[in-house]
């Protein structure tokens, strides 16, 4: 009986050590250090040339508009010069601009009406009737009577509208293909050519009147819903 009670004392014994012993395995270790989040830029360049040189303040100066004479086109050239995506829009204004003697004012909103964009070119694709379906439905309900009776577009015959400076300060356009915005990633370009003439329409008292127009484009990141 002694000899069991000493055998399994034995036993505890190297159970206990079994038990607090340690086990060793190979590991390594490795880091990724160094990461940075720095913020992008969004910088819309706005050019008269395509080697984005010269500023696009004044595309247009002409102090000798008449009825039917048409001028351009002339060219604005877009560049996303920043580093992330961004997608642009395009608004209109003008303000009072009459030269002299200037025997009848006509209104500001009177010659826009008279002031005609029968060409606009985006990219090589004639966009001046999606600007003036964009205006007719937008804003007229899609009553092209109505847009053209109140200036907002002009009626070339068969069925062919284009917008007035009139009509383009009451919507927004947008870079896109008809559905989806560009996207505009860093280093792209794009280029819109205007052809504007005073309309056929304008009589003696639209002599010496005239707008300064100004296009604001504005680019907003890519992801921005809201824009």
């Amino acid at each position: 009986m002694k000899k069991i009670l000493i055998s399994l004392a034995v036993i505890a014994v190297v159970s206990a050590i079994g038990f607090g012993a340690t086990t060793a395995y190979f590991s390594d270790t490795e880091t990724s250090s160094g990461n940075t989040f720095t913020a992008g830029s969004l910088d819309l360049n706005l050019n008269k040339d395509s080697a984005y040189t010269i500023a696009a303040a004044n595309l247009f100066t002409e102090s000798n508009m008449a009825p039917g004479v048409s001028v351009g086109p002339k060219t604005l050239y877009f560049r996303n010069n920043g580093t992330i995506a961004g997608k642009v829009k395009l608004n209109t204004s003008y303000v009072n601009a009459d030269g002299t003697p200037n025997a009848v004012d006509v209104s500001d909103d009177d010659y826009a009406k008279n002031l005609l964009v029968v060409s606009g070119v985006t990219d090589t694709i004639a966009v001046q009737g999606y600007w003036a379906q964009h205006i007719i439905t937008t804003n007229y309900s899609g009553n092209a009577g109505n847009a053209v009776t109140d200036g907002a577009v002009y009626d070339m015959g068969s069925g062919v509208y284009v917008p007035t400076v009139y009509g383009l300060k009451g919507i927004t356009l947008y870079f896109d293909d008809g559905v989806t915005p560009f996207i505009w990633n860093a280093g792209i370009t794009h280029d819109v050519a205007l052809t504007l003439q005073l309309s056929p329409a304008a009589d003696n008292n639209y002599q010496s009147d005239g707008v300064a127009v100004t296009l604001t484009a504005t680019m907003a990141q890519w992801e921005d819903a809201s824009f």
